[in-house]
């Protein structure tokens, strides 16, 4: 399977256009709302595990969950929200301050139009975000133990959100 500009439509060549439309005039496939500088972008809450034994398995943990997050932005179209990335580095690791997170990122999932989970396991504040994302309506796709591979990633999301169109 080959991708023509992005993983979401074939029918747009516009870098991470995921609108519907095609050219039958041919050349360059540009959808509408692309052209119009509308092209849509769903918010999406990207989890992936954070907790380790040592500082370093957690910054080790945040910088993956950033790659992530740029991968998901880069190749998929969407606006990835994980703010967490940014509070754990600032917060010092305590109770008060991880049930804080726990909070906001509970709040933030609200908000968002679908839940990510990618990483190589399911973690317990993961289960408790999709869980919470579950109860309010919100889409959950589960990523985890996936390559970051644009090819790998669209065969696994992509008939999820296709279905929500």
């Amino acid at each position: 399977m080959s991708f023509r500009g992005n993983a979401l439509n074939p029918s747009c060549d516009a870098p991470g256009c995921h609108a519907r439309a095609e050219n039958p005039a041919g050349g360059k496939d540009y959808c509408d709302k692309h052209i119009e500088g509308r092209c849509p972008r769903e918010v999406i809450y990207v989890c992936h595990p954070l907790n380790a034994p040592t500082r370093e398995g957690i910054e080790a943990n945040r910088k993956e969950a950033a790659r992530w997050a740029a991968f998901l932005a880069t190749y998929f179209n969407v606006a990835p929200e994980c703010s967490w990335i940014v509070l754990t580095g600032e917060f010092e690791e305590t109770a008060e301050n991880r049930k804080r997170g726990l909070e906001i990122d509970l709040a933030l999932v609200e908000r968002c139009d679908e839940v990510v989970l990618v990483g190589p396991r399911v973690s317990e504040g993961m289960l408790l975000e999709s869980e919470h994302a579950r109860k309010f309506g919100k889409p959950v796709a589960n990523l985890t133990r996936l390559p970051r591979d644009p090819e790998t990633i669209a065969l696994a999301w992509l008939p999820s959100r296709e279905r929500k169109t």
